[in-house]
């Protein structure tokens, strides 16, 4: 089970406007009684999740979605750029690699 988070929706309340996190087994905000709503769980973001099922709202998954192809680019040019070298030292890689096992 995904574990949502839950936040007060009143803009007057001190936890709505400390974006405070609160548990899951409580209905309603200590501090202003008002009925709690499921918030995105990123910690700087305080924004109304529709979905149950979902944690992040949807600025927020956007955002992780980006950054998740970000990496997987930079992954790939990284590894193009070791292979390349790889190729381009293959002579001197290759004879470091005799001399290490000739000891």
């Amino acid at each position: 089970m995904k574990k949502i988070k839950l936040g007060c929706p009143n803009p007057e309340c001190p936890n709505h406007k400390k974006n405070a996190k609160l548990k899951h087994n409580l209905t309603n905000c200590p501090i202003c009684g008002s009925s709690l709503v499921h918030v995105c769980k990123n910690k700087k973001c305080h924004t109304l999740v529709e979905d149950d099922d979902k944690l992040y709202c949807v600025l927020c998954n956007a955002d992780r979605e980006d950054k998740k192809v970000v990496a997987a680019k930079g992954a790939a040019f990284g590894g193009a750029g070791l292979i390349g070298a790889g190729i381009k030292y293959r002579h001197a890689i290759k004879d470091v690699i005799v001399t290490l096992i000739k000891r």
